[in-house]
């Protein structure tokens, strides 16, 4: 898709709280369902989802977002990069997540890996859950935020009120953290998280994003990685990617 075409379609999709458009819209750009896997297999996806902190995952709140996105290990100069393209509203991207965060551990000093924002269409408060955890991140929380909106995602995404999946779940999630909770309300609603979420997205499109989770290794999207995959797989499959 050209460059004019794609911001065409995202000026008339996005608003300026955070509805990345309707599935019509987006489904211009060719964006598909959130898994890889059938979407009838949501609820064992929720189901297999293991409680992941970054402690026991190997990942690290590494405090440092550049144009890869945030990293979850030490950046190692030179080194390959391999990004996570994340829907915080995707039942799938929440069993994979572990297993990502696995990965970095495991990858640390000989790959980069990062994560970036990808809400999907389909999903009502995709965008507003990653701009939670965009705001976490400013206050240095970022992966523990992403835990708290994996781990409340089957109670929040019940809702129909932006307003009160704010209220009920992410502004008491940033309260458990011990955040700057006004600062996290003010962070939320800003340009600056909305045009990171934004710029994470168009990112993804760009590189031919179809769903989430998606893999991509120096900016290729893999197709044999998805939220199935063992940590140790993902492994072999990156660094086979970045041929390591």
């Amino acid at each position: 898709m050209s460059d004019s075409l794609l911001d065409s379609v995202l000026a008339r999709s996005l608003s300026r709280r955070g509805v990345f458009g309707s599935a019509a819209a987006l489904a211009v750009l060719g964006l598909v369902a959130c898994g890889s896997e059938d979407s009838s297999s949501s609820s064992s996806a929720e189901n297999s989802s293991s409680d992941n902190s970054a402690e026991e995952s190997g990942a690290k709140e590494t405090n440092l977002r550049d144009d890869q996105g945030y990293h979850l290990n030490d950046l190692s100069e030179g080194a390959p990069t391999v990004t996570l393209f994340t829907d915080y509203q995707c039942p799938y991207c929440k069993r994979g997540e572990p297993a990502y965060e696995e990965a970095a551990g495991m990858l640390a000093g000989q790959m980069n890996v990062t994560v970036k924002h990808f809400p999907l269409p389909m999903h009502q408060f995709s965008v507003h859950s990653a701009q939670a955890v965009q705001a976490a991140e400013k206050q240095g929380k970022h992966l523990e935020m992403a835990h708290k909106v994996f781990e409340g995602q089957e109670k929040w995404a019940e809702e129909t009120d932006e307003n009160v999946v704010f209220s009920d779940y992410f502004r008491p999630y940033a309260e458990e953290l011990g955040l700057d909770v006004e600062q996290f309300t003010s962070d939320y609603n800003s340009d600056e998280v909305f045009k990171t979420v934004e710029s994470d997205y168009k990112q993804g499109v760009d590189w031919g994003v179809k769903g989430t989770p998606s893999f991509a290794v120096e900016g290729k999207v893999l197709d044999n990685v998805d939220s199935g995959t063992s940590a140790e797989d993902m492994v072999k499959a990156f660094k086979a990617a970045a041929g390591l």
